[in-house]
């Protein structure tokens, strides 16, 4: 086999694997409304942003002539977009959105000892004074953002009861997002993202040291019903696990309060797990493109 023939099956691998990958992300995408025309300019960015990135890993600055020829789009896009900074609002506003930021509060009041009691569970506390208080909360960790706007975040998604007298009870760490575009982007940045840059950081050649860990248990040869009694033991076993590591991550978290956010001491890392399961009857993009080709022809006729 020549090298040629080796690297043409490769690409054609990574194409197919391409098309699987993109799937679930197009179902994803369409559903909070970007068409493939967002998408496109969006990839253009990340191409020249993966491209730059790659270059600095070997040593070199990245040149509009070298990520022009890596990305193969052309040098007067490459330039245009090296000098745009293209995406980065669209970025920050994913990153600073209301359920965003209404997670890191939930999971701060639980860590933050100014605002724990002596059991260590969150204290209930004032909307507006004396400290600490949830403005106070929301000032630390959520800073410049109103914390009405917060408390109303958290209060519609059940974490939080605001009562009468304005005092903020903690109800729970746990929340899912009950819009689902606000629950697929937090997904999509949280943990999609982080479970790529997994995938990137251990698959760099120039790479020295261990790797991050990445697992996956995988079966492609049980019964249905097997699979419905083995639901509710995961599921248990994942929500501990998390809790679990929730806590640890946050001990650690305490002893630098003062510092969240700050882009020299912060090093952001994330421990995600997750349940897949195929959807039945597993009716792959083979099939639909079959379906299609079939009606269309009927179509015809």
């Amino acid at each position: 086999m020549t090298p040629d023939s080796t690297l043409d099956r490769s690409r054609t691998r990574a194409n197919d694997i391409l098309v699987r990958v993109l799937v679930p992300l197009a179902r994803c995408l369409l559903r909070v409304g970007v068409d493939y025309q967002a998408f496109n300019e969006c990839a253009k960015v990340a191409f020249v942003r993966g491209a730059s990135e790659e270059e600095r890993l070997a040593g070199r600055v990245p040149s509009v002539g070298a990520v022009s020829l890596l990305t193969g789009l052309t040098r007067v896009q490459t330039s245009g977009l090296l000098k745009g900074g293209q995406g980065d609002h669209a970025a920050a506003a994913i990153g600073s959105s209301a359920v965003e930021l209404a997670a890191d509060i939930v999971h701060f009041w639980q860590h933050d000892p100014d605002f724990m009691c002596s059991q260590k569970k969150p204290k209930p506390l004032p909307f507006s004074a004396p400290f600490p208080s949830f403005c106070d909360l929301v000032k630390r960790y959520a800073k410049g953002v109103p914390a009405e706007a917060i408390a109303q975040e958290l209060v519609g998604l059940d974490a939080v009861h605001r009562r009468s007298d304005g005092w903020m009870i903690f109800k729970k760490g746990f929340f899912v997002p009950a819009d689902h575009r606000d629950r697929l982007l937090l997904s999509l940045d949280r943990s999609v993202r982080c479970l790529l840059e997994t995938l990137a950081y251990n698959t760099n050649p120039t790479r020295a040291g261990d790797g991050r860990i990445e697992r996956l248990v995988y079966s492609r040869s049980l019964t249905e019903e097997q699979v419905e009694a083995l639901r509710p033991v995961i599921r248990e076993t994942i929500e501990k696990f998390s809790a679990d590591m929730d806590r640890r991550i946050g001990d650690d978290e305490t002893t630098r309060a003062g510092f969240f956010n700050d882009p020299i001491l912060d090093t952001h890392i994330a421990v995600g797990v997750f349940y897949a399961q195929d959807s039945p009857p597993n009716r792959r993009s083979k099939d639909v493109v079959a379906d299609l080709a079939n009606s269309s022809g009927a179509s015809a006729g």
